[in-house]
């Protein structure tokens, strides 16, 4: 038995959560709805109106994703375990780190057709509306939605390698969530606090390279990179801010989200490996 047919039996265990299709559902009504929303409120021509809509769907795609992958992906490792099968798939002839990655292709897929069902939908309604789409723009925010899935798919399946109970990982994917999605933004205003010596308003303002420095660590959020990244890739969604550092280029998103997704990877892969089951 490899990875293979570990991600088989768990693409076809998450087909049957309830938990997966209710957030299927409301993925799907979610993007048809802004879609029928924004044809109705766009004042745009036509050839203009797919950037129109990638803009409107950023920043509420930015948010509900990140719930479809963790809530998918948290009892991915823990739930076995709390429920015994863990020992009896690892009887199978397959190692801990196939059976980690086939839980994450297995839930990735499962997820991968949840957005591709919402967008379709999302495009039908835009074509009905307009009479035609740019594919090549949608096709790019669709690709770049479904890696942003990826990597909230492996936070959660590395956070689930280290939980002891599936009650404890739950409580961890929300505050997660919270941490990543609501509290990050706290995050440069604390620094430059702290750096200013703990003042907002400081006599002497920081240097150019502080204030580079603490921006950057805003761009840090998985969200903030996917942001990000899709105006770096789909043209006319570009700020056009080309005179900063390189890190602070929107095009550097995408590193920030290969790093979201390797890093916590490895560390789950690493804690499964060596933890005492």
């Amino acid at each position: 038995m490899s990875w293979t047919a570990v991600a088989r039996k768990d693409f076809r265990d998450s087909a049957r959560s309830k938990w997966l299709w209710g957030l299927s559902v409301l993925f799907v009504l979610f993007a048809a709805g802004v879609a029928y929303f924004y044809s109705n409120i766009a004042t745009v021509g036509s050839g203009a109106e797919v950037l129109g809509l990638l803009g409107f769907l950023l920043l509420p795609t930015g948010l509900l994703v990140p719930i479809i992958g963790l809530m998918i992906s948290y009892k991915a490792i823990v739930g076995e375990r709390d429920s015994g099968s863990i020992k009896l798939l690892l009887s199978l002839p397959h190692t801990r780190s196939e059976m980690i990655l086939g839980k994450f292709v297995g839930r990735t897929l499962s997820v991968f057709v949840a957005i591709a069902v919402g967008f379709a939908v999302a495009a039908a309604v835009v074509v009905l509306e307009y009479g035609s789409l740019e594919p090549g723009a949608y096709s790019l925010f669709v690709l770049l939605t479904m890696f942003f899935a990826l990597v909230y798919i492996g936070i959660g399946i590395s956070f689930s390698s280290f939980m002891s109970s599936t009650s404890k990982a739950l409580a961890g994917a929300v505050g997660l969530f919270v941490v990543l999605e609501f509290l990050w933004d706290v995050v440069p205003v604390v620094l430059l606090y702290v750096i200013n010596g703990f003042t907002l308003t400081p006599a002497n303002p920081p240097s150019q390279t502080v204030q580079d420095f603490v921006t950057f660590v805003s761009t840090l959020s998985p969200s903030a990179a996917y942001s990000n990244a899709a105006r770096a890739l789909i043209p006319g969604l570009e700020t056009g801010a080309a005179d900063v550092p390189f890190y602070l280029q929107e095009w550097f998103g995408l590193v920030v989200l290969v790093l979201w997704l390797v890093v916590p990877l490895a560390l789950g892969f690493a804690q499964f490996n060596r933890a005492d089951l």
